[in-house]
C-alpha cells in the first residue's frame, strides 16, 4: 500500500530523488513576466505565475512520457539509472490585453502554446476547485501524437472509511496507481507536516470516500472539504533504464501562494493557510488584488 509522505524540502521519491529542482516546483519567483519561457515545463511555469497573481488554483499534470524523444538527461555523466527529465521547449505567452480573468488568459495560453510547441499538447478544464490543465495529446512510444492517456483521468473507487486527511490523499495516489499502471506516489513536502495541520478537519480523522470517478474529481472532491486552499502538480519523471518500472510519478499537493511583498517592496510569496474557514486560526492576509 502506498504511503503518504511529508517530505522535508530535499527529499522525493528514490527513482527521482535527483529530480527535485525539476519536479516539485515548476519555476522560480520571477522580477518580471519573460516575454518568452524557456524550460523543461514551460506551461506548468506561465500556469503557476497565473495562479500565484489571481490567487485562482489551476492545477497542472505531466502526461505519463512514453517517447524517450520527449526527455532529456538530468545528469552530466549519465548511469543506467541516471534520471530523465521532459526536454527543453520555449514557449511566448500572448499578451492578456485588458483580460482580468485567469480562464481567459489560460485558455489563450494554451492555445498558444500548442501552436508553438512539438507536442505534448494541452488542454483546460475548471470545476468548483478552480482551472485544470492536462494533455489533450501526447506522443505514443513511437513519437507519433495521439489522444492522450492522462493518469487522473482514471476511474477509481476509494472505500468510505475514516482517515486522516493525508490518509485519504494516499488512498487516491494508491487507486490511481492501481486503475492505470503508473507509480503514483502522494507528496506534501515542506519544512514541516502542514498538510493535517492545514486541512483542519473537524474531527481530524473522518470519513470520505467515493465511487467510480475521475482521480482528478476525488482530488477535488477532498480539497473542497480542506480549510486551506490545495493546488497540485502532477510531475513525472523516468529513469535512462526506461521501461515501465523506470517510470515514476508525484503527486505535488500545496497550499495556494500568492504574489505579495516583503518589508522592503521586494517581490516574494505567501502560502494561504485557513483561506476557506472562519473559525480557524486567522490566516494570512488576503491576497492583493490581481494586477
Amino acid at each position: 500500500m502506498n504511503q503518504f509522505r511529508l517530505r522535508p524540502l530535499i527529499h522525493l521519491v528514490p527513482i527521482a530523488a535527483a529530480l527535485f529542482p525539476a519536479i516539485l516546483l515548476c519555476q522560480v519567483i520571477p522580477a518580471r513576466q519573460p516575454a518568452v519561457i524557456t524550460g523543461s515545463r514551460p506551461l506548468c511555469e506561465f500556469a503557476e505565475r497565473l495562479q500565484a497573481r489571481h490567487a485562482t488554483v489551476i492545477t497542472y499534470e505531466d502526461p505519463a512520457w512514453q517517447w524517450r524523444g520527449d526527455l532529456q538527461r538530468l545528469s552530466l555523466n549519465p548511469t543506467p539509472v541516471s534520471e530523465l527529465i521532459p526536454a527543453v521547449e520555449s514557449f511566448a505567452p500572448p499578451p492578456s490585453g485588458s483580460s482580468t480573468s485567469p480562464g481567459e488568459i489560460l485558455d489563450n495560453a494554451v492555445r498558444a502554446f500548442n501552436g508553438q510547441t512539438r507536442g505534448p499538447h494541452f488542454q483546460m478544464s475548471s470545476s468548483k476547485l478552480g482551472l485544470h490543465l492536462f494533455p489533450a495529446e501526447e506522443h505514443n512510444a513511437s513519437g507519433q501524437l495521439v489522444s492522450a492517456s492522462n493518469i487522473l483521468d482514471s476511474l477509481i473507487s476509494v472505500p468510505t472509511v475514516v482517515r486522516t486527511a493525508s490518509g485519504h490523499f494516499a488512498q487516491i495516489c494508491a487507486a490511481a496507481s492501481a486503475a492505470s499502471g503508473a507509480g503514483v506516489e502522494c507528496s506534501a513536502a515542506g519544512v514541516r507536516p502542514w498538510l493535517d495541520e492545514t486541512f483542519a478537519a473537524n474531527p481530524k480523522p473522518f470519513a470520505w470516500g467515493v465511487n467510480g470517478i475521475s482521480a482528478r474529481g476525488a482530488l477535488v472532491d477532498l480539497i473542497l472539504k480542506s480549510a486551506t486552499t490545495i493546488t497540485w502538480e502532477f510531475l513525472c519523471g523516468a529513469t535512462a533504464d526506461w521501461g515501465a518500472a523506470g517510470r515514476s510519478c508525484v503527486l505535488n499537493l500545496r497550499p495556494l501562494v500568492v504574489d505579495d511583498a516583503d518589508a522592503q517592496g521586494s517581490p516574494t510569496r505567501t502560502p494561504l493557510y485557513f483561506d476557506r474557514c472562519g473559525e480557524c486560526p486567522r490566516p494570512n492576509r488576503p491576497p492583493p488584488p490581481p494586477r
